[in-house]
């Protein structure tokens, strides 16, 4: 089994933060899509603001984080409407609500989705 935590989507939303085109690189994106085509990806469910307060308060953000709120809202826009695009393609996709539940509901949540697909842990 592959999890994946939201690897691919990232990777395909830098394309859309760095404004190159995808067509030269569409092939490949479609043969890592194909790749991960039976992998589970689990991808954090927030608003953009539960986002940005939670990366405003670290002391160490990335080059990406630094641009600020306005810059960092736009690429949350793009990045999620890749979730959505992904998500509707015949991709697993478990969408945890990180902002309803705490730490250990969100691992719960997760682990009940890795045993409902035949996975014991323990």
């Amino acid at each position: 089994m592959t999890v994946c935590d939201r690897g691919l989507i990232s990777l395909i939303s830098w394309f859309d933060y760095l404004g190159v085109p995808r067509e030269p690189c569409e092939r490949l994106l479609q043969g890592l899509m194909d790749y991960h085509s039976n992998a589970l990806t689990v991808v954090c469910a927030a608003d953009f603001d539960t986002c940005w307060k939670r990366i405003s308060s670290r002391s160490e953000q990335s080059r990406k984080e630094k641009l600020g709120r306005d810059v960092n809202s736009k690429y949350f826009a793009m990045y999620e409407a890749n979730v959505l695009r992904y998500a509707e393609t015949a991709a697993d996709v478990v969408f945890v609500d990180t902002v309803g539940l705490d730490l250990a509901e969100s691992t719960s949540q997760v682990v009940q989705v890795l045993q409902s697909r035949g996975l014991s842990l323990s």
